[in-house]
């Protein structure tokens, strides 16, 4: 029996692709998982030095296509792109400092600034 599940879990793995997203950046970012043609598999937002495996359990392997390789998109909270990671092999470290692009986001502006008066 133990044999059998051992023999299930394994045949189980190998339709679905595991990326460890790791945010190395000073924002907290979304990363985005694309499949190689362009659908969108899911999202994990990460706070900074966060790390998480997200794994695709689908069985898309099973009808003849594949996802991979993957894209990674890693987005600032109010939605601009902070960089990209194309051609991304299942089992890959993906880290949002090694992405492609400006990788900054914007700075929220503090509701009291400009606006300081000194105090006598």
């Amino acid at each position: 029996m133990k044999k059998l599940l051992l023999l299930f879990m394994s045949s189980a793995s190998l339709f679905a692709g595991s990326v460890t997203l790791f945010n190395d950046s000073p924002f907290k970012l979304r990363a985005a998982i694309l499949s190689a043609t362009g659908v969108n598999l899911g999202e994990v937002v990460l706070s900074p030095q966060h790390r998480v495996v997200w794994s695709d359990n689908q069985t898309s392997s099973m009808v003849g296509y594949s996802d991979t390789p993957y894209s990674v998109i890693w987005y600032c909270l109010e939605g601009k792109e902070y960089g990209i990671w194309t051609n991304v092999s299942v089992g890959s470290f993906v880290t949002a400092s090694g992405s492609g692009g400006l990788r900054i986001c914007p700075v929220p502006k503090n509701q009291n600034q400009g606006s300081f008066q000194p105090q006598n």
